[in-house]
Parts: C-alpha cells; structure tokens; sequence
C-alpha cells in the first residue's frame, strides 16, 4: 500500500508541533521509510510526532500488527523522512 492522506488525524497542534494519529495495514517498516509521508510535506514541520497504528485490515480491522511513536526528523518542503518507529512493548497475558 501507499500513504493515504485522509488516515492522517490531527491530534493537537494549536501552537505546538502538531501530533498526528495514522492508522495503515502497511508494516512499520515501510512507514517510517523515507519519502513514505512526502505527500503530507506542506504540514509535517520538523518535530512533529505521529503515534502510528497498523492494522491488519483498514476495513475490518481485528488485529493490530504494530504500534508506536516516530517523529519527523527532516523535511525539505517536498521530501520527508522520519525515525524508525519507537514500537509499544505489547504484552499480552490472557
């Protein structure tokens, strides 16, 4: 899959870095690849966190396959990389 735009939720940003949720079925891997959010360039500044969230399925999600935390570590204005994603510890007991 591709980054999709509209899966990009603004959490808070009102003078502050903006924090964004972005729910995908792509792996981790591929999300914090670089150029992956480049579409989103013109409102990603340098700082800016997303709490990533991918799923195995966007239409009828039962699982979630990773989860965690990255931020934008550069941006050009047309081209941006991000860290590798800072996965939470899941555990799950029962």
């Amino acid at each position: 899959m591709a980054f999709d735009k509209t899966r990009l939720v603004l959490i808070e940003g009102a003078g502050k870095l903006p924090y964004y949720k972005y729910e995908t079925a792509d792996a981790a891997a591929a999300v914090d690849s670089a150029g992956y959010f480049n579409e989103a360039a013109p409102i990603l500044p340098i700082g800016t966190v997303i709490l990533v969230i991918s799923v195995n399925s966007l239409t009828a999600p039962s699982s979630v396959n990773a989860a965690g935390h990255l931020f934008v570590n550069s941006n050009d204005g047309t081209a941006v990389d991000v860290v590798d994603l800072t996965g939470f510890a899941a555990t799950d007991t029962d």
